[in-house]
């Protein structure tokens, strides 16, 4: 069995366009990205530990990859985008995968799909584990581009490669309907045998296909056992999201802010977890403690106004969810429903655009 160099891809949520990280107030500059780091020196924050890619730790990249898809994590996006702009093919960070393989992750990550396609094509390797890698990531390319088709076969050619439970993972990341055998496949995989990220994707997946079915019970069940032996602190960013819709149905408002709050408490919060802690807040209302209300909407219609100043297409997602679930503007949730999907051409793109055009229909397409 395969897994423990098995790199595990995350959606393609955020877009790294600068070597800064811009603090959503007044643009200030809060982190620097140094040309040897994978982690920035924060300006204030001179301990901030490094995480280099040196020969000692030839997988530094992979790691920081897998970080960047946790909550507040995005950043490394950046200096993964610097490092990889400034270091040759025969770096030690390559030493699992060549160059051209981060390089078309990065691109996926900035939702150039096509170029990572490309360079993903022209990679040949003889190497098993970086097989497996290639085909995973071009798979989950093809279906963010909409070819369903393609992205299934890909995750089938690894059948020789791999045990029937994990292709069937994999074809369940790429399937937006509710499979039973593929979910029957995953829970008959062996955890003891898996890493932790590889248990963490088949977990995920697990949730995804009992969400799409409808059995929401058994997908907060999944994610919830997962919450409670690993932290939401370590599931990606897309996974944390859904437990915190799954949440709203089996916790209370107080019970459910208390354990988002903290990820909404470091530097870097991501927009889709601000996201996510502005819905809680505002069902909380009065409810909950004014300690753990805080000012999430506000913090929340900050970043929010600026991304809709800049024309943030990075964020048309998280915009056309904030404007059809907080600020309710049928019409600018469209408007930034219509951006995403023309960026991005899988399921999920398509089904918030139907929510957009259904809710402004329902409203007479008033903003």
């Amino acid at each position: 069995m395969l897994g423990s160099g098995l790199v595990l891809l995350p959606a393609a949520l955020y877009a790294a366009d600068s070597s800064r990280w811009i603090q959503p107030e007044a643009d200030t500059v809060i982190a620097e990205w140094s040309v040897d780091s994978l982690k920035p020196a924060a300006a204030d924050d001179s301990s901030s530990p490094s995480v280099r890619a040196d020969a000692s730790q030839p997988t530094s990249l992979d790691e920081t990859f897998r970080l960047a898809a946790q909550p507040g994590g995005s950043w490394r996006f950046d200096s993964i985008a610097l490092h990889l702009s400034s270091s040759s093919a025969n770096d030690p960070a390559y030493a699992s995968q060549p160059k051209s393989y981060y390089e078309a992750r990065l691109l996926q990550h900035q939702h150039r799909f096509d170029d990572a396609a490309d360079k993903l094509n022209a990679l040949t390797t003889a190497d098993t584990l970086a097989f497996i890698n290639v085909r995973l990531l071009l798979a989950q390319i093809r279906y963010q581009q909409g070819n369903t088709e393609a992205a299934e076969s890909l995750c089938r050619s690894l059948t020789l490669h791999w045990s029937a439970g994990l292709v069937a993972t994999c074809l369940a990341s790429v399937s937006n309907h509710y499979n039973p055998s593929l979910v029957r496949l995953m829970e008959q995989t062996e955890p003891a045998t898996h890493t932790q990220q590889l248990r963490l994707w088949i977990n995920s997946q697990i949730a995804r296909q009992y969400a799409l079915g409808g059995e929401h019970r058994l997908a907060w069940e999944a994610l919830e056992s997962e919450r409670r032996e690993s932290g939401l602190e370590v599931m990606t960013v897309p996974d944390v999201v859904l437990w915190g819709q799954l949440a709203a149905d089996f916790l209370n408002p107080t019970e459910r802010l208390t354990l988002l709050t903290p990820l909404g408490q470091g530097r870097y919060t991501d927009d889709a977890i601000l996201l996510l802690l502005g819905q809680a807040s505002q069902d909380c209302d009065q409810r909950c403690p004014s300690r753990l209300r805080a000012d999430w909407l506000e913090q929340l219609d900050e970043r929010m106004t600026l991304r809709a100043q800049r024309n943030d297409l990075s964020y048309a997602g998280v915009l056309a969810e904030y404007f059809l679930t907080i600020d309710q503007q049928p019409g600018t949730a469209l408007y930034w429903a219509e951006q995403h999907a023309a960026l991005n051409h899988d399921p999920q793109a398509r089904s918030l655009l139907q929510r957009a055009r259904t809710q402004a229909s329902n409203s007479g397409g008033n903003s």
